[in-house]
């Protein structure tokens, strides 16, 4: 878990004086309050407080830094400013960095194949220019197998259950490799089917704050699997992604490019192309580049931050340990569940 820039280093490489006189005093703050919590050893804190320094490093848009500035200033008005500040930064990784790491059991659930039949309806209807269904996730599959040329749009292996219902794919001339695909959506399902919904208007309100305000519109309901917010992936490349291991960082004046960016940790064993440009089929929607640029700055804040070990860390001890230990090891797992409760809870 790296330290954060020191205030040379962010000058120089992240020019964070450029927009706002007092960028540089508000870092310095910041840094303060991570020598504090390097000081004291408590490694939660350290964690806490690079993700509110890379969040503010690292924006997305110019409103992503103002929006953490702001919550820096107002933290400084508090009776403890460090500790509101370690606050703030849990805030952001419980509410919007962990909503991009889904759990391991979504891997094995929504796995049934769209019928040859489903995919005869959906061609028919693109062909006729009529918007197609948006029902379900088999529905956003079925869609993203179909401008996806049935195929893993990182990898480009064809996808086993269509290769299996259609004939046409079987007499390629060249070999294949085929394997299993997912659907898989940027912005996790569930923000779209109110399962949760005091934890996604938290997250929308978030974003709001960071500049984003039409997003809570475009996913609403079953707006969740448009096109836009689904990718096809073979598997294991679904394991990355859902694990915020992999992402996707556009490069610039070239459409639907991008660099696949692998987390550090592993990038001896992802064998991923290094670059991919996506491509539509029938003129359907490509996955929208804002949607990915988001997921993308939380994957980079999270793993900067030690955020993404210590959410793996917490998922494994939550599957391993389905009764909290009495000596107090699991005091923070603990900390999680309550905090995720009052999400969900809250009226």
């Amino acid at each position: 878990m790296p330290a954060l820039p020191t205030v040379e280093e962010a000058l120089a490489k992240y020019s964070i004086s450029s927009q706002y006189a007092d960028a540089q005093r508000l870092y310095e703050i910041i840094l303060a309050a991570e020598a504090a919590a390097q000081a004291a050893g408590h490694e939660k804190h350290l964690i806490d407080i690079r993700t509110l320094g890379y969040l503010f490093l690292h924006p997305t848009i110019d409103q992503d830094r103002l929006a953490v500035r702001n919550e820096i200033v107002s933290c400084q008005n508090q009776p403890n400013p460090h500790e509101t500040l370690y606050e703030l930064g849990a805030l952001y990784i419980d509410h919007v960095l962990t909503l991009f790491r889904k759990p391991d059991d979504e891997y094995s659930s929504r796995s049934d194949p769209p019928s040859r039949a489903a995919f005869d309806r959906l061609l028919k209807a693109v062909m006729e220019n009529r918007a197609p269904s948006l029902e379900d996730h088999s529905a956003a599959k079925a869609q993203a197998l179909l401008r996806d040329d049935h195929r893993c749009m990182v990898t480009g292996v064809l996808d086993l259950d269509s290769f299996l219902q259609d004939p046409s794919l079987q007499v390629e001339e060249s070999p294949v490799q085929v394997r299993g695909t997912r659907c898989c959506h940027i912005f996790p399902e569930f923000l779209g089917n109110n399962e949760h919904p005091e934890t996604a208007r938290i997250f929308w309100a978030t974003l709001k704050r960071f500049g984003y305000t039409g997003l809570e519109d475009q996913l609403r309901g079953v707006n969740i699997h448009r096109l836009e917010n689904v990718l096809t992936l073979e598997h294991n490349v679904r394991v990355f992604m859902d694990k915020m291991l992999l992402w996707f960082e556009e490069v610039q004046d070239k459409e639907h490019f991008y660099r696949i960016e692998v987390a550090p940790r592993v990038q001896q064993v992802a064998h991923f192309p290094q670059e991919v440009q996506f491509v539509a089929h029938h003129h359907l929607a490509l996955p929208n580049p804002e949607y990915l640029r988001i997921h993308a700055a939380c994957c980079r804040v999270a793993h900067l931050s030690g955020a993404a070990e210590y959410l793996d860390d917490i998922y494994r001890r939550m599957e391993r340990q389905p009764v909290l230990s009495e000596g107090g090891e699991s005091a923070d797992v603990l900390h999680y569940v309550l905090r995720r409760l009052q999400a969900t809870q809250a009226p």
